[in-house]
């Protein structure tokens, strides 16, 4: 078992004006900024800021967004997954899109997320790059500093609260979103998308010069199977924030 002592933590902050919207997401290995304009219908125009990330490929991951370009807003986050092919995207730029075309649809106040994730135990396989076991923890997903979420969890499934069905994290778990309202389906699309990269505070990066060592599937821009081996990993990218949001 490898565990640290401290905390993940992800925030995701929503603005938005008139014709516009602004998405930052910041956590332990990314701080991103989209800017999304939209005629209240489809999207017009989208820009995106990759300030601080894990791979040397991630800023390239801004072209593919631009499939989004005259695409329709959706009420859902998730129907992003309609317009655009996640794999050819950064996972992280993808999710914040979607929850802004989301935000832009329905208008409203600002929205600020934050994700808190204890650290917990995590077995790995043999080469360190892959969780095999993983030990319990407790995540809460605050919305505007008011708790609107919290989950217990085992390994890859949520066991808590008692009234909350048990749900993997991987198999079936969009199925079940898409049961949900959507304000509830995008809460925890987030927690659950935060609770899969904490994990990552538990591994060993050090060991790994290429996004290609790690022997990932290719889920995601950085991680296909041309640009894996040219993904050298940025040395001093991380941040704690187990100290607290600032």
């Amino acid at each position: 078992m490898q565990k640290k002592s401290g905390c993940f933590r992800r925030f995701i902050n929503l603005q938005n004006k008139s014709g516009e919207v602004t998405g930052h997401l910041e956590d332990d290995f990314h701080n991103f900024v989209i800017y999304l304009r939209h005629d209240c219908k489809r999207v017009i125009s989208i820009s995106a800021e990759v300030i601080r990330y894990p791979w040397s490929t991630c800023p390239g991951a801004v072209q593919p967004l631009q499939a989004l370009v005259a695409k329709p807003l959706v009420s859902r986050a998730s129907d992003i997954g309609k317009l655009i092919d996640m794999r050819t995207q950064c996972t992280h730029l993808f999710d914040l899109a979607g929850l802004m075309m989301a935000h832009a649809y329905k208008g409203g106040q600002d929205r600020f997320y934050e994700v808190v994730v204890p650290d917990r135990e995590v077995v790995w396989n043999d080469s360190g790059t892959k969780p095999i076991e993983m030990g319990q923890t407790n995540a809460k997903l605050l919305l505007n500093k008011v708790k609107v979420l919290w989950w217990k969890i085992n390994d890859n499934e949520i066991v808590g609260p008692a009234e909350h069905p048990r749900v993997s994290l991987d198999k079936g778990f969009r199925r079940w979103t898409e049961s949900l309202s959507e304000e509830r389906a995008e809460y925890s699309t987030i927690l659950r998308r935060a609770v899969m990269v904490s994990s990552g505070r538990m591994l060993n990066m050090s060991q790994f010069n290429t996004a290609q060592e790690l022997g990932r599937p290719p889920v995601c821009h950085t991680f296909q199977l041309d640009t894996a081996p040219k993904a050298l990993r940025m040395v001093e990218s991380y941040k704690d924030f187990s100290g607290g949001a600032e």
